[in-house]
């Protein structure tokens, strides 16, 4: 029989066994949820980010848009523009609700999206009517674009951090609604990435499905390295090295020469053996000494020696001892956009460093070309008359269909802003407009 000593010590043992179970589901309980608020702020944080970054880009957007549609001139572009306006301004107001900002910055800004969306969509109505927008209309759009690049300054400005902590305060962003534009209460309002750097107007997405400009004929790879020293006879290939190449669009053949640091690749085409790109391997930054028409000069003639012949230049731009040039085969003085080499040219002795030729060869053929309806002049007169025109030029640009249609080009300035605009040739339909956009190291198309 257990004395009362050695009950009382199995009930001690028995309630210290059931507090220290208690303790450890209790400290099992703290940890799991410990775990689960860990796990739902990461996420929190994370969508934040990814809520900041895509309101950078449709801030970006809207500006762009904005500009774009101040010097648009017909109806059917003015409402593309304004649809992608009242899209991306609903886009940034649901991110801006997303993000755990103070009050009077979310409020103010959420105002200001939503009010050039309600301006957008309004405009949409007008001009769905066929009527153009009027100059109150544009002195509208100037003004909201005014703040939209305050708000965007401070939106690029800060970093993930600081919107993740919530620290996004009101600034200077907001200006009082302005007065009425007229009509009903809907018109009142307040006041990317693209085309990549260094690429001018229609230069990604030009290849089509298929080669249309290679020959029939296939070569061998001793062929193949016969065309590339012919191509390239002003360099030294010496012992190359050639290597078949079966993956991808285009097989050939990749031929390697030199020793590293100064290697030069050549990728021959198998079928007809066209030189399809080159690169030549620099020692970094030279010292420019030749001028920018030197250089074009001077690759046009290695571009004929090439097989590249006649080409003219679309789009330049000078970075690190280098000049990348975008040239477009012509045909009878017109410029075709969609047979499109890209070539870099060192500017210390004008010679070719790299050159890619894969939209030519996907797409340079014989065109049966015709003659524009819509004069020079007769489309210069579509345009806004807020426009500064600086060139123009008639060529073939692609669609994103893979069709061509023949246009007008036109460089225009408005304001502090340079435009490329493109009227069809044979309607007068503006069909594209792009906003040369000065970034570090190179100019954004947009």
């Amino acid at each position: 029989m257990q004395s009362k000593e050695q009950t009382q010590g199995k009930g001690l043992r028995i309630t210290l066994g059931i507090l220290i179970a208690a303790a450890v589901v209790l400290l099992a309980v703290s940890i799991f949820n410990w775990n689960a608020r860990m796990q739902y702020a990461r996420r929190l944080e994370s969508m934040v980010t990814q809520s900041y970054y895509e309101l950078v880009d449709q801030m970006d957007n809207v500006y762009v848009n904005m500009g774009k549609l101040m010097i648009a001139s017909t109806p059917e572009t003015n409402i593309t523009l304004l649809s992608d306006l009242s899209r991306q301004a609903d886009q940034a107001a649901e991110n801006l609700t997303r993000m755990p900002a103070s009050h009077p910055a979310i409020a103010d800004t959420l105002k200001f999206v939503n009010q050039v969306s309600d301006f957008c969509r309004s405009l949409t109505l007008q001009a769905a009517h066929g009527l153009p927008l009027t100059q109150q209309n544009l002195d509208t759009l100037g003004q909201l674009r005014i703040t939209c690049a305050a708000v965007q300054e401070r939106v690029n400005g800060m970093t993930p951090e600081e919107v993740a902590s919530g620290s996004l305060q009101a600034q200077d962003w907001y200006e009082e609604p302005l007065a009425s534009d007229g009509g009903d209460s809907t018109t009142q309002t307040s006041v990317e990435y693209p085309a990549m750097i260094y690429d001018g107007p229609f230069s990604d997405g030009l290849e089509q499905r298929s080669a249309q400009g290679l020959p029939p004929e296939e070569v061998n790879a001793e062929e193949a390295l016969l065309m590339a020293r012919s191509y390239l006879s002003d360099r030294n290939l010496g012992e190359a090295q050639v290597e078949p190449v079966n993956e991808g669009r285009i097989p050939g053949y990749l031929i390697t020469a030199g020793e590293p640091g100064s290697q030069l690749m050549v990728y021959i085409a198998r079928q007809g053996g066209k030189l399809l790109w080159m690169m030549q391997e620099t020692a970094g930054a030279v010292e420019t000494s030749l001028s920018e028409q030197q250089c074009l000069d001077m690759a046009v003639t290695q571009l004929g020696a090439m097989g590249f012949d006649p080409v003219t230049e679309t789009w330049t731009q000078s970075y690190d001892g280098t000049l990348v040039i975008n040239f477009a085969a012509v045909q009878d003085g017109t410029t075709l956009y969609p047979d499109l080499i890209k070539v870099k040219v060192r500017e210390s002795d004008g010679s070719i460093v790299a050159l890619d030729a894969t939209g030519y060869w996907m797409n340079h053929t014989e065109r049966e070309l015709s003659a524009p309806i819509i004069s020079q002049e007769e489309a210069q007169a579509v345009l806004s008359s807020q426009l500064q025109v600086q060139s123009s030029r008639y060529c073939v640009v692609p669609t994103d269909g893979g069709d061509e249609l023949p246009c007008w080009e036109f460089r225009a300035t408005f304001g502090e802003d340079t435009y490329m605009i493109y009227i069809h040739a044979m309607t007068g339909a503006e069909v594209d407009i792009f906003l040369l956009v000065p970034v570090e190291g190179g100019i954004m198309v947009m």
